[in-house]
């Protein structure tokens, strides 16, 4: 008896291990892959429409918050996305808003919209405003996308964040 005891309890702790582990290599391995393009234009400034897609290799299955995303020029943060203003695709959203991430998959197109004060841009560059209202591809702007969430599975939650650069 005493023995199946332990042997319930060896498992146990090998399982929550394999778990442990398999969270830790996805915390590391999930990627967000990011396009923007420019949106609208008005006389307060220029919305950039951000489509990313979390993709997850690992066995691990979890849900993420939608990420803040932070816009930025020459390391300059010209600006920030509205957290509650995501275009989550139902059959990846909870019924908390959390983004589901399914292991071994991806999420699909995820939009985000981030508006743009001229203002912000004129303390970058005064020819900034100039390229982004441009349509030609010559005056296209790489900027910094960061995006920063955090990831709940069953054991626990860790942040993530992430910076690439796009092409505007």
């Amino acid at each position: 008896m005493k023995a199946i005891k332990y042997l319930v309890i060896g498992g146990a702790i090998v399982l929550t291990g394999k778990y442990l582990l398999s969270l830790n290599r996805a915390q590391k391995k999930i990627v967000i892959v990011a396009t923007g393009k420019r949106g609208k234009i008005s006389a307060q400034g220029i919305s950039i429409v951000i489509r990313y897609n979390i993709k997850n290799p690992t066995k691990a299955r979890m849900t993420m918050t939608p990420p803040l995303i932070k816009l930025s020029l020459n390391g300059t943060l010209i600006g920030t996305s509205n957290m509650q203003m995501n275009d989550i695709p139902a059959d990846v959203r909870d019924k908390t808003g959390k983004i589901i991430i399914r292991a071994f998959n991806e999420t699909g197109n995820i939009e985000a919209s981030v508006f743009i004060p001229w203002l912000n841009l004129l303390t970058v560059g005064g020819d900034l405003i100039k390229r982004f209202k441009s349509t030609d591809p010559k005056d296209q702007i790489t900027v910094e996308v960061e995006t920063i969430s955090q990831v709940y599975s069953m054991i626990g939650n860790f942040p993530h964040e992430e910076t690439l650069s796009i092409k505007l």
